[in-house]
């Protein structure tokens, strides 16, 4: 019977040892970003950092990193309050210019999504072509967003979604070849569920 317990102990901090743990750490920036990152501890017991950016649900004011190609930092969307209005603003830098850009700010169970969860984005309600200016700013009503009388549950939370998206288009250094062209998107905090990069981050006033 002892030598029963000892072997079942044994085998029992083998799986322990083998199974690979992780931890996501959280380190809030001053500009309102979260970064994170992954801890994962092997079988060996050495750690490897998986660095990722990706903010968690924020409050007003914030900044959020505007990603090209889905890991070229292209530039920023800033969103702030005046208590009455919703400022969204695109700002892009190192000759990244803006193109059509996609906004959607409201009840985030009304985001319009597919079936497979990809963003449908010409389905978002604020959109403008600004080809070749590198910033903009959506001016929008408070009231509208919280969609107070279809949606009293974010009324009264003071809570919506935000995802901003733009066509984004960077010339060509040395005139030899075409501009680049490249899908951007704010970063987020929680990813869309179908095989579309980009997500979107909950907002509490």
């Amino acid at each position: 019977m002892r030598k029963l317990f000892l072997l079942s102990i044994l085998a029992l901090t083998t799986i322990f040892v083998a199974c690979e743990q992780q931890e996501l750490i959280f380190n809030e920036t001053t500009d309102g970003v979260i970064e994170s990152t992954v801890e994962r501890t092997g079988m060996t017991g050495e750690v490897a950092d998986a660095p990722t950016t990706r903010n968690n649900d924020i409050v007003l004011p914030a900044s959020l990193t505007l990603y090209a190609g889905q890991n070229i930092e292209a530039g920023q969307v800033k969103i702030t309050t005046d208590g009455v209005s919703l400022f969204v603003t695109y700002v892009t830098n190192d000759g990244w210019e803006l193109g059509t850009t996609h906004l959607y700010a409201g009840a985030c169970d009304n985001m319009p999504l597919t079936g497979k969860g990809n963003p449908k984005i010409g389905q978002f309600p604020y959109v403008i072509d600004v080809r070749g200016e590198d910033s903009y700013t959506f001016d929008l009503s408070l009231e509208e967003i919280l969609n107070k009388d279809e949606d009293p549950i974010s009324a009264a939370t003071g809570c919506f979604c935000l995802a901003a998206h733009a066509e984004l288009t960077k010339a060509n250094s040395d005139d030899t070849g075409a501009d680049e062209e490249e899908t951007g998107w704010a970063d987020w905090a929680t990813e869309f569920e179908g095989n579309r990069w980009g997500g979107y981050t909950e907002i509490c006033l």
